[in-house]
């Protein structure tokens, strides 16, 4: 009995330090910082359509009416 509990002991920290460690590797982080430059530039180049107020596409008035 004593030696099961041990051995289940075991396991469940073998099982949590593996998910403790767990995460995106060294390549995922360094393509990240590679790409964030990027990611600015791509967000402020929206399209006029993107941009539209609430006023300008007068869907706030056919929920309105449903």
């Amino acid at each position: 009995m004593k030696a099961t509990k041990l051995l289940l002991a075991a396991a469940l920290l073998t099982v949590t330090a593996t998910f403790a460690f767990a995460g995106p590797g060294p390549q995922f982080w360094a393509q990240q910082a590679k790409n964030q430059p990027a990611q600015p530039a791509a967000v402020s180049s929206g399209t006029a359509k993107d941009s539209m107020t609430c006023g300008q596409c007068s869907c706030c008035a056919s929920m309105k009416k449903a």
